[in-house]
């Protein structure tokens, strides 16, 4: 398991009750992992925010064994309901305008990545096959209609 916030009560957890191996790495290179070694990665709110997702893809890709799933759960970003959501559950705390401003301006230079952008690089992947992508809350509708989405996919 690669876990960007270290929390040791998970890792003692899940040490003990399944079978888990935890190691520090690069999320784009996964360096200390070997190719085909790893049955099923899991990744949240990350590719979005890395520089070249192409490349995390690459290496993702490379570590998961043949018929290997990887699970990626993102953002459906740029979205109106982001947007409502942002503004009544985030913004809504801040005491100013120009904290809120601040605030999204964050937001800017942390999502690097559309998520039309980042689906169409999974959807171009000779490497991959997508299993499923569901969207939430509203599974039915189109993601620019969502806040997540959960994507499957399996090394062919």
């Amino acid at each position: 398991m690669l876990d960007i916030r270290r929390n040791e009560q998970i890792i003692k957890v899940a040490s003990e009750n399944y079978n888990v191996k935890f190691v520090e790495d690069d999320a784009t290179y996964l360096n200390t992992i070997s190719s085909n070694s790893i049955d099923r990665l899991l990744t949240t709110c990350l590719l979005h925010h890395l520089a070249d997702p192409s490349l995390a893809l690459e290496n993702w890709i490379r570590v998961l064994k043949q018929g290997g799933v990887l699970d990626i759960l993102m953002p459906c970003e740029p979205t109106t309901l982001w947007k409502i959501g942002r503004l009544f559950f985030v913004a809504i705390k801040f005491q100013n305008i120009s904290q809120v401003r601040a605030y999204y301006a964050q937001i800017k230079t942390e999502h690097v990545q559309t998520y039309k952008n980042l689906l169409h690089l999974l959807q171009i992947n000779r490497h991959i096959k997508i299993i499923s992508s569901h969207n939430w809350p509203f599974r039915h509708l189109p993601w620019y209609l969502n806040i997540w989405s959960v994507i499957r996919i399996s090394k062919i």
